[in-house]
């Protein structure tokens, strides 16, 4: 049994009456007009890389973690935005760690130079490295980055680490996972953009609540998303989808699990069995109705694809329904009957279910890489293009050094022997030999060659 759905049935603390398995009866005359209405304007959603269609009045909520990269998004103005990123950095910059070390990089240089940082805001993006917790260990690193886009602000968080300071030798083989890390947030908060529910992207990348990240397909993605009815407040779809995580066995290979739970709970099953579904492997549904954790009359439908070949372009996809389970929000003495009939909540569960297909584009590669840009190469006393570390090489000796964007590229010094004139070649030659000849310091433009990073 999938994780989610025992989480599910433990959840929704189903206690399930017995009903026939098999067919239901056919909807009543007002049976029909319930579903007609509900599914009239039914209007395409994605989520993560798939495409599903859902009655027009849901409203969306959701999470995601994006190669071990928190993701969440909130709707608000560009204004809000900038005055929450001046709050956060005030934050941080007040905090303090209980043993002295350094808790916000804000001004450091140790991760990010002052004209990398400047060019990453230009690009809208703002970031914060700081150890988390005042008390956090002096190598924890958490680096948050945010981004602001038609209306929706994009939030990136990781938990990262940094021996390079350790005095531990064992430690130090741990190294510096900043820099990478910091490199895979920004690359995600640059393929973001904002986006209404209804808008549907094109190309490789994954729909999240708000929001669109191009990418190529990862095998660590998990996508976590509810639309609820807003008019019937009891109705709740569930997508999930995890490329990270796969099941040894299908749903329905797992009956005896769930027919176990049910028995547990006096429960039954409305239906059950295989389904077609374009371009997913095995999907299996299993439906069933009984008493929710609302205390009503309910149902609780599930399906399940990709259970054993989970992977980057085949993740797990898991899709729910619940008819009878009210948030929160909703008073209990409100909590009184689920919205729809037995008959109701299989026919819309049928009209939204078999849409589910994979968003053309999603699960491709991204464009083929270009060919690698040439090696940037500078003479002295020209602009630097780009900070970083340079090599020159001159008299069969490599000269490195650290040139920041913009910075003059130095020359080389050399030391040079000056002869005697009045003594003969052979004696200078052996007061060479010796270092006793006096030294004269000579400038040389050269040319330098950045080194590209691992």
């Amino acid at each position: 049994m999938t994780l989610t759905l025992r989480a599910s049935l433990l959840a929704l603390g189903l206690s399930l009456a017995l009903t026939a398995c098999g067919k239901t009866a056919p909807l009543t005359e007002q049976e029909q007009r319930t579903v007609t209405e509900l599914t009239a304007n039914m209007k395409t959603r994605c989520v993560g890389r798939y495409l599903i269609d859902l009655p027009a009045d849901v409203q969306t909520s959701g999470s995601a973690t994006l190669q071990g990269v928190q993701v969440s998004t909130a709707k608000m103005t560009q204004q809000a935005f900038l005055k929450d990123m001046q709050q956060r950095e005030t934050e941080l910059r007040g905090m303090k760690h209980l043993k002295g070390s350094l808790f916000f990089y804000g001004d450091s240089e140790a991760y990010v130079n002052k004209s990398r940082a400047a060019a990453i805001r230009k690009e809208g993006i703002w970031y914060f490295i700081h150890m988390g917790e005042i008390y956090a260990a002096d190598t924890r690193r958490i680096i948050e980055v945010y981004k602001w886009d038609k209306g929706y602000r994009l939030q990136l968080q990781i938990r990262t680490w940094d021996y390079s300071n350790s005095d531990s030798k064992n430690a130090k083989e741990m190294g510096n996972e900043v820099p990478r890390n910091l490199s895979l947030v920004f690359d995600l908060a640059r393929g973001f953009r904002g986006r209404a529910d209804d808008d549907i992207p094109t190309g490789p990348g994954v729909c999240i609540e708000g929001g669109f990240i191009a990418g190529a397909a990862s095998d660590k993605e998990r996508i976590d998303t509810d639309f609820w009815s807003t008019s019937k407040p009891d109705i709740r779809f569930n997508i999930t989808t995890d490329s990270s995580h796969g099941e040894a066995d299908t749903l329905l290979q797992r009956g005896d699990q769930i027919n176990e739970a049910l028995k547990l709970r006096k429960g039954g099953t409305v239906r059950k069995g295989s389904v077609d579904l374009p371009n997913l492997s095995q999907p299996e549904e299993w439906l069933m109705s009984g008493i929710t954790n609302s205390k009503i009359a309910g149902h609780h439908f599930a399906l399940e694809a990709n259970s054993r070949n989970s992977s980057e372009k085949t993740p797990l996809m898991i899709l729910e329904m619940d008819n009878g389970v009210f948030p929160s929000n909703i008073p209990e003495a409100e909590r009184t009957k689920a919205s729809l009939t037995e008959g109701e909540a299989v026919a819309l569960w049928d009209a939204v279910s078999r849409t589910i297909r994979v968003r053309p584009g999603a699960m491709d590669t991204m464009p083929l890489t270009p060919l690698p840009t040439p090696i940037p190469q500078v003479w002295s006393g020209q602009r630097c293009p780009q900070d970083g570390i340079w090599v020159a090489y001159c008299n069969q000796k490599d000269h490195i050094q650290y040139v920041a964007e913009g910075e003059r590229m130095p020359t080389v010094p050399e030391k040079q022997l000056r002869p005697y004139r009045w003594l003969p070649e052979r004696i200078n030659a052996a007061l060479a030999q010796r270092q006793r000849l006096p030294v004269t310091w000579v400038e040389h433009k050269v040319k330098w060659l950045w080194i590209r990073p691992e």
